[in-house]
């Protein structure tokens, strides 16, 4: 599945929360759940089926190569991914307290974007 999201190829459909974290989970679904909505709502794109399915294979192999779980994301880079894709992702020059503070869903949120 692409980004454990988006199976390549079917427009229609769409799995929230199928991924393991180190780490708190909601702030992973809520993000999930929110790029869902805007590709569903035609304010996000998805690539191409073939790099949909060029992209997950290679997560797939990466994780075999290290003996890995094919679901685990790490935290920060893959909560960046998918706020980047719904431009939902803080700026940290105009809010520096997120260097020095744990991550919430709260961060990926609109109050928070540039203006």
């Amino acid at each position: 599945m692409y980004r454990l999201v988006f199976p390549p190829g079917i427009v229609a459909l769409a799995f929230v929360g199928m991924t393991r974290v180190s780490g708190p989970v909601f702030p992973v679904v809520e993000l999930q759940a929110r790029w869902v909505a805007a590709v569903f709502a035609g304010r996000a794109v998805l690539p191409e089926p073939g790099v949909m399915r060029r992209e997950a294979e290679r997560r797939i192999q990466a994780a075999r190569a290290i003996g890995d779980d094919q679901m685990r994301v790490e935290l920060l880079p893959y909560l960046d991914d998918i706020a980047g894709r719904i431009g939902a992702k803080p700026s940290l020059w105009r809010h520096p307290r997120l260097l020095i503070s744990p991550v919430s869903a709260r961060d990926y949120r609109p109050k928070l974007r540039e203006p």
